[in-house]
């Protein structure tokens, strides 16, 4: 099964937010840094900046459930 975009954050620990917070309602999430045009950045942070955007990523079947979730999660945060 495919993986789709479902969100993206402005940095790392929003994306780490986001991610616990749909695996708290069953839904596996994969956080990817987008990488950006200064290229890597070296450090403690993988080899990306931390402020860069970060993309949240869901399996194909669980996008409008998710999206119905980060509505929630974006009023309450």
């Amino acid at each position: 099964m495919d993986l789709k975009l479902v969100h993206t954050t402005p940095d790392k620990i929003t994306a780490e937010m986001v991610k616990g917070y749909l695996e708290k309602y069953g839904i596996k999430a994969l956080i990817k840094a987008n990488p950006g045009p200064e290229g890597a950045f070296l450090g403690k942070f993988a080899g990306h900046a931390p402020f860069n955007p970060w993309l949240v990523y869901v399996k194909e079947d669980k996008v409008k459930e998710a999206k119905k979730l980060l509505v929630d999660f974006s009023k309450n945060k």
